[in-house]
C-alpha cells in the first residue's frame, strides 16, 4: 500500500539481465524496462487512491444513516412524551413553517391512546424551529445593539468595512481553505429535547453535503489527474516505442542484405542510412515521452505527501468546525435535563424506572391516577318491621343477599337495586 507520507511501497519486479538497466543515469539504461516499471507501481498506487475514494464513500454513507436514525429515535422518544407533563420541554413549542404557513401541529399518527410520529415526519421535518420567544429576543437584543453606540455588532460591523477596505475582493487560496467544513448555525429551538435533535441533524446533514464538496471531490479529482495523464502517456510511449522496434527490426534486416549482396550495395546503402535515421528518431522520440513519463510517475508517488497536504489540512479543519459547532448544540440538552428531572421529581418519577414494579406489583399499586371503575356503595341492613313475618324477613336478607333491598314506600314490596 502506498504511504501517501513517505516512499511507496516496494513492488516485485523481475530483475533484467543489465543490473543498471533500471537506473535511470546508467549509461546502460533500459528505458522502456523503466518505464514499464514505473507504470506497474502507480497501478498500485492508483489502487490505493481508489480504495480511499470509497472507503470515504463509505464512512458518508454511514454518518448519514447515523444521523437520520438519531432523529428518527429522538422522535419516537418524543412520541411517548406527547400528551404529557413532559410534552412542553420534550416538543419544540412551533415549527418555523408551520409559523409561515399558518398550519397546524406536526402530522402524527394516533395508535392505541397516544401520538406517535411516522416515519415520513420524522425524515421531512426541517431544522426551521423557531418560537415566537426567540424572535421577540432577537428583536430586542437588535433594538439594544442600534441604541448603544459602541456595540458589539457595530464594532464587528466596523471591522469588516475597514477589512474589505484593505483586502482584495477576490478571496485567496488560504482564506478558502480555513473558511471549509465551518457550518452556519443553524435558527432552531434549542429548549427543546426534539428541538436540539432536530437542529442537530440539520447541522450533520450540511456537514455531510460540503464534506461531499471539500474533501471526497478533491481525492476523486486527484485520482482522476494523475490516472488520465498517465495513463495517455503510457499509449502514446508504447506507441513510440512499437515505432522504434519496427524501424529496429527493418534496420536489422537492411544490414543483412548489405552483408549478403555486392551488387547492390549502393543502392542498401542509401536506403540503409534513410532506416538509420529513422530508428534514430523513433528511439529519441520514445526516449523523450519515456523519460517524461517516468518523471511524472515518480513525482507523484514520492512527493504523494504534496498533493494529501491540502486534504489533511481540509479534514483538520473540517472535523474541527463540526465538532465545535455539534458540542453548542448538543450542549443545551443539559438544560432540558434539568427541566426534565424537575418536572419529574414533581410527577414523582423513579430515576431509575420502576420496571421492577410493573414486573411484580399489583395493577391497583401500580396505577397512579384515579380509578376509573366506581366501586358499589355498602349495603345497609333494613330493620325489621313490627308484625312482619319471618318469611318477610328471609325474603328481605335473601334479596340483600343478591344486592337487591326492598323499598319502604312500596306498599307492595317492589324490588329496587342497590
Amino acid at each position: 500500500m502506498v504511504n501517501f507520507l513517505g516512499s511507496p511501497r516496494s513492488v516485485a519486479t523481475p530483475t533484467p539481465a543489465n543490473p543498471d538497466a533500471l537506473n535511470p543515469g546508467s549509461p546502460n539504461r533500459d528505458i522502456n524496462a523503466i518505464v514499464e516499471d514505473a507504470a506497474k507501481r502507480f497501478e498500485e498506487m492508483d489502487d490505493d487512491l481508489k480504495s480511499l475514494i470509497q472507503d470515504m464513500k463509505n464512512y458518508q454513507t454511514s454518518m448519514a444513516q447515523l444521523n437520520e436514525n438519531r432523529l428518527k429515535t429522538a422522535k419516537h422518544m418524543e412520541a411517548f412524551a406527547n400528551k404529557s407533563p413532559f410534552e412542553d420541554v420534550v416538543s419544540p413549542p412551533i415549527l418555523l413553517d408551520q409559523a409561515v404557513t399558518g398550519t397546524e401541529a406536526r402530522p402524527a399518527a394516533a395508535e392505541g391512546g397516544r401520538t406517535v410520529a411516522t416515519d415520513d415526519a420524522v425524515a421531512d421535518e426541517g431544522s426551521k424551529n423557531v418560537t415566537d420567544q426567540d424572535e421577540v429576543k432577537e428583536e430586542g437584543s437588535k433594538e439594544d445593539a442600534e441604541a448603544s453606540g459602541d456595540s458589539k455588532g457595530e464594532l464587528k460591523e466596523k471591522k469588516s468595512s475597514v477589512a474589505s477596505d484593505e483586502k482584495p475582493a477576490a478571496t485567496t487560496e488560504q482564506e478558502e481553505v480555513k473558511t471549509m467544513g465551518s457550518v452556519e448555525p443553524v435558527k432552531a429551538d434549542l429548549d427543546s429535547f426534539a428541538g436540539v435533535h432536530q437542529s442537530f441533524y440539520e447541522l450533520s446533514k450540511r456537514h455531510h453535503e460540503q464534506y461531499n464538496t471539500y474533501l471526497l471531490k478533491y481525492v476523486e479529482d486527484w485520482e482522476r489527474v494523475i490516472s488520465q495523464r498517465i495513463h495517455g502517456l503510457l499509449i502514446h510511449y508504447r506507441e513510440l516505442q512499437e515505432n522504434a522496434v519496427h524501424y529496429k527490426k527493418k534496420l536489422g534486416g537492411l544490414l543483412q542484405k548489405v552483408d549478403k549482396s555486392q551488387s547492390v550495395r549502393q543502392k542498401l546503402a542509401e536506403k540503409l542510412d534513410r532506416n538509420e535515421i529513422k530508428e534514430m528518431g523513433a528511439e529519441e522520440a520514445r526516449d523523450t515521452v519515456g523519460e517524461h513519463l517516468y518523471l511524472y510517475i515518480e513525482e507523484v508517488m514520492q512527493r504523494a505527501w504534496r498533493d494529501v497536504f491540502p486534504l489533511l489540512l481540509r479534514s483538520c479543519r473540517f472535523e474541527a468546525e463540526f465538532s465545535s459547532a455539534s458540542a453548542g448544540i448538543l450542549a443545551n440538552l443539559l438544560a432540558v435535563a434539568e427541566s426534565i428531572q424537575r418536572i419529574g421529581e414533581d410527577e414523582e418519577c423513579a430515576v431509575m424506572g420502576r420496571l421492577e414494579k410493573l414486573e411484580k406489583n399489583h395493577p391497583e399499586e401500580i396505577y397512579t391516577e384515579e380509578n376509573p371503575f366506581v366501586k358499589l356503595t355498602p349495603r345497609k341492613k333494613r330493620s325489621k318491621q313490627p308484625g312482619a313475618s319471618g318469611s318477610e324477613s328471609g325474603s328481605v336478607a335473601s334479596e340483600e343477599a343478591h344486592g337487591v333491598e326492598a323499598t319502604s314506600e312500596s306498599p307492595e314490596g317492589t324490588l329496587k337495586e342497590v
